[in-house]
């Protein structure tokens, strides 16, 4: 991986995991379980949100041929990567975020 798309991975994944975290109310978490989580996995919220605020956010679109959430579903990392590859390296588009919700379980 060229030097770039790593500095752009770690944008990336710095940013998910902060957005994450504040979805979630969770700031206890390690940044290992929160890649490994999976936000479909909680019955109480429908993780499109999330992925609407990252399309939002970096400006990457949903893959119409990809039935996991358009490719941005999976693992917190799955997400991570399926941006990282797709994303301009530019587009930071400021995002409201929404009121936090405790959904940990």
């Amino acid at each position: 991986m060229a030097a770039a798309d790593k500095q752009k991975t770690a944008k990336v994944r710095t940013d998910v995991l902060a957005i994450v975290a504040h979805i979630y109310r969770d700031k206890q978490r390690t940044e290992a379980q929160i890649l490994a989580f999976d936000p479909n996995d909680i019955d109480a919220l429908d993780p499109a949100m999330l992925y609407e605020i990252l399309v939002e956010r970096y400006g990457v679109e949903f893959d119409e041929d990809d039935d996991n959430f358009g490719g941005f579903g999976g693992t917190i990392a799955k997400t991570i990567e399926f941006i990282a590859a797709r994303w301009d390296g530019e587009t930071l588009n400021e995002v409201e975020m929404p009121p936090t919700e405790e959904y940990w379980s």
